[in-house]
């Protein structure tokens, strides 16, 4: 289901799994066990979605550019940091929500 404001929905949801997970981060340290960091890479746009049966049951997994540019942009971004790229519209709009630390345009890409 497409919604209007996905960009601010997927750059919220990054940056709320990053904030609770700094949370948590601080718990183990406090205990004196090793923090746990995560990279988050987030793209908007539209997908594919495609089923796969597994084990008696549906899985349904994203394919195509979009989600392949946000796998590498989680690659990319050094944890507990936050990077992103976003189509020049979507980040125009979301821009007075959200902001990150880097923008990336999406180089080499059409749209």
């Amino acid at each position: 289901m497409a919604h209007e404001d996905h960009p601010q929905r997927a750059l919220g949801a990054a940056l709320a799994m990053q904030e609770e997970l700094g949370r948590y981060a601080e718990r183990l340290r406090a205990k004196g066990r090793i923090p746990v960091e995560a990279r988050v890479g987030v793209n908007t746009g539209e997908v594919v979605v495609r089923s796969i049966q597994v084990g008696g049951h549906t899985e349904y997994t994203p394919v195509g550019h979009v989600t392949n540019l946000a796998a590498r942009m989680q690659t990319a971004a050094p944890a507990v940091h936050k990077i992103y790229t976003a189509k020049k519209n979507d980040a125009d709009r979301s821009s007075h929500h959200l902001r990150a630390p880097f923008h990336l345009p999406s180089a080499g890409s059409s749209g």
